[in-house]
C-alpha cells in the first residue's frame, strides 16, 4: 500500500507575549489618553464656570465693598479698574491679602474661607476624576484588549500556517465575542479546505501513478523481451493511456466547475436518440459481459448541451456497469403537461444498491464505496463527481435512490423553463 508523506512548511517563531503585551499597551494608551483629556476639559470648565459665578456674586456687591476685594486682590492694590477687568481665575485662586477690609456684615475670614473652600474642591474633584478616570480606562482596555488580543494571536498563528489555531471567545461586549467566533469559523474552514486540498492532491497522484505504473512496467517487459510488442500490449498501452486521458479531462471538469467557468452550449436536444446512442457505444465496448443496455421512454426535445448531455449518460450507465448483474434500463420520461415542467431522465440497474447513508457521499471527488472493484473496472473516482458538476451547470438536480429492478436509480431532473 501506499502512503502519502505531508511535509509542513517551517513556520516563524513569535513572541506570543510580546504581541499580547503590545496590543494592550497600545489599547490601554488610547483608553487613558481619552481619560486624561475629559478629565481636563472637566476640570478646565469646572473651574472656569465656577471663576465665572463667583465673579458676578463679587460684582453684585455693594460699590465699596466690591473696591476693597478689588484694591486688596493679588495685585497688591492699585488700579481698581485693572483689578475689575483682571482674569477671574488669579483673583479667586490666588492667596487673600490680609489687609482686606470689609463691612460689619462680611467677615474677612469667611471670605478667604469661601474662596479657600472653593479652591481645594476644586482641586479635590480633578483629583478624583483623574483617579476614577484611570481606574476606569484600565478596566476598559483589559476588557476590549483581551478578546482583540486572543483573536490577533491566534490570526498571526493562522498567517504563520498553523490552521488549527482558534481564538479563545473570553467574556466581554458582544462585539469581540462575535468576532472571536467568526474567526474559529473561518479558521475551521481554512482548515477543512486545507485537508480537503491534500486528500484531493493526494488522490490525484495515486490516481495517476496507477496507470503510469502500469505503463512503465509493460514497457519495460517489450523492452526486456518479455511480452512481444504485438496487437495485444498496444491495445492494454491505449487503454491506460485512454484513462488517464479520462482522468485529465475529468479533473479540468471540476476545475473549471469549482472556478464557476463551466460553460454549456446549449441547443435543442432528443434525450431519447441521444440514450440509444448511448446504450448501444457501451453495449459494443463491453461485449461478453452478460449485461444488456435498454432504453425505454417516449421521445421529448431538451434544451441542454449534447456533449455534455453524452458525457452525463456515460458517466451514469458506466457507473451503472460496475454493479449491475444483467440489466440496466436508460429511461426517458418528458413532462405530461404545462403543470409539470420537468424532464426526467433515469438510469436503473439490478445489482446490490448503494446504502442510504452514502448515496451523497459518492459524489464526493475520488469516492468508491468498494475501491478494489472500481480499480479493476478502470474507474477514476471522479464519474459521478462530474455529473454533478454538469447537471448544475445545466440548472438541474441529480438524486440516487432505489431502483424498480432491485439496485440503484439515478434520476437526471431537468426543469425545461430553463
Amino acid at each position: 500500500m501506499s502512503q502519502v508523506l505531508t511535509v509542513p512548511l517551517p513556520r516563524r517563531r513569535l513572541d506570543w507575549p510580546s504581541l499580547w503585551r503590545a496590543s494592550s499597551r497600545t489599547v490601554l494608551v488610547s483608553l487613558l489618553t481619552g481619560m486624561l483629556l475629559i478629565v481636563g476639559v472637566t476640570g478646565g470648565s469646572m473651574l472656569f464656570f465656577s471663576d465665572l459665578v463667583v465673579q458676578r456674586q463679587i460684582n453684585r456687591l455693594p460699590a465699596d465693598l466690591r473696591d476693597q476685594f478689588h484694591d486688596h486682590g493679588p495685585s497688591g492694590g492699585g488700579n481698581s479698574s485693572t483689578a475689575l477687568h483682571a482674569p477671574a481665575v488669579p483673583v479667586l485662586l490666588g492667596p487673600v491679602s490680609p489687609e482686606l477690609k470689609t463691612p460689619k456684615h462680611l467677615s474677612s475670614d469667611g471670605a478667604r474661607n469661601f474662596l479657600r473652600d472653593v479652591e481645594e474642591s476644586l482641586r479635590l474633584a480633578s483629583l478624583v476624576s483623574v483617579v476614577f478616570g484611570l481606574l476606569l480606562a484600565a478596566l476598559l482596555a483589559r476588557r476590549i484588549a483581551r478578546p482583540i488580543s486572543a483573536v490577533s494571536e491566534a490570526a498571526v498563528r493562522v498567517a504563520a500556517g498553523d490552521l488549527s489555531a482558534r481564538a479563545r471567545v473570553l467574556p466581554g461586549d458582544r462585539e469581540t465575542t462575535e468576532l472571536a467566533r467568526n474567526f474559529n469559523l473561518m479558521a475551521q474552514g481554512l482548515e477543512a479546505l486545507e485537508q480537503e486540498r491534500r486528500e484531493t492532491v493526494a488522490s490525484i497522484a495515486h490516481e495517476l501513478r496507477t496507470p503510469l505504473t502500469v505503463m512503465q512496467a509493460r514497457l519495460d517487459a517489450i523492452e526486456d523481451g518479455i511480452y512481444p510488442l504485438d496487437q495485444e500490449q498496444v491495445g492494454q498501452l491505449s487503454a491506460q493511456t485512454q484513462l488517464l486521458t479520462r482522468l485529465v479531462g475529468d479533473l479540468r471538469t471540476l476545475s473549471l466547475a469549482e472556478a464557476g467557468r463551466l460553460t454549456v452550449h446549449a441547443g435543442q436536444v432528443h434525450p431519447l436518440s441521444l440514450a440509444r446512442s448511448v446504450a448501444q457505444d457501451i453495449q459494443t465496448a463491453r461485449p461478453g459481459t452478460g449485461v444488456r443496455v435498454e432504453v425505454l421512454g417516449r421521445e421529448g426535445s431538451l434544451h441542454a448541451d449534447p456533449d455534455r448531455l453524452r458525457q452525463v449518460l456515460v458517466n451514469l450507465v458506466e457507473n451503472a456497469f460496475k454493479h449491475a448483474r444483467s440489466c440496466i434500463q436508460l429511461t426517458v420520461q418528458p413532462p405530461l403537461n404545462p403543470q409539470t415542467p420537468t424532464f426526467w431522465l433515469h438510469v436503473d440497474d439490478d445489482g446490490p444498491g448503494i446504502p442510504e447513508e452514502d448515496r451523497e457521499r459518492v459524489f464526493e471527488n475520488f469516492v468508491r464505496l468498494d475501491p478494489s472493484r472500481a480499480r479493476i473496472s478502470g474507474g477514476t473516482g471522479l464519474g459521478l463527481a462530474v455529473v454533478l458538476a454538469l447537471m448544475l451547470a445545466h440548472g438541474g438536480e441529480v438524486e440516487l435512490g432505489p431502483s424498480p429492478l432491485g439496485g440503484t436509480r439515478a434520476s437526471l431532473k431537468f426543469p425545461v423553463d430553463r
